[in-house]
């Protein structure tokens, strides 16, 4: 065989196998992803509205099957969508620990969560918007027990209504 069709052969070679790699590279895992995604769930808890109404907060039990266990999840979103069905983009703690947000000024947002609590994401900016972290004072956290809103409550009932 001639030298140049064997080095045309290798090149069709070379870049059938490069583009078959970068196709599963960006097709596969988008497919890989959006099923996992499809056997996961949310389940919106509580939500709080930004003091000039463009944001709001949610607090959503995420479930993705027996194998992975219930997460709760903070996103912010843009106050006329729906919670998507994906992960959290703000942060995301451990089983059902109480999460509370509170909003101080258009461009803050205050979450409060259990000091035993494991985060397993916490972004620190959002959009323009500052999230902070706080864990409550003792005094404060036995307060919270007496199921007087907030996230909280909705979970409480959630779980209640399983029993």
């Amino acid at each position: 065989m001639p030298k140049r069709l064997i080095s045309r052969i290798a090149l069709a070679i070379l870049l059938t196998v490069t583009v078959g790699i970068v196709s599963y590279y960006l097709l596969g895992r988008k497919l890989e992803t959006a099923f996992i995604a499809g056997m996961c769930g949310n389940t919106l808890l509580s939500e709080f509205q930004s003091p000039n109404g463009k944001w709001k907060a949610v607090v959503f039990e995420r479930s993705c099957g027996a194998t992975t266990g219930v997460s709760t999840q903070v996103s912010i979103l843009p106050v006329d969508q729906d919670l998507p069905d994906g992960v959290g983009n703000i942060c995301v703690v451990d089983v059902f620990p109480k999460v509370d947000l509170r909003w101080v000024g258009n461009n803050e947002l205050v979450v409060t969560h259990h000091g035993g609590a494991k985060l397993f994401h916490a972004v620190q900016s959002f959009e323009g918007i500052t999230i902070k972290y706080e864990v409550p004072t003792q005094a404060a956290s036995n307060k919270s027990l007496d199921r007087s809103g907030g996230a909280f409550l909705n979970l409480i009932d959630r779980i209640e209504s399983r029993m």
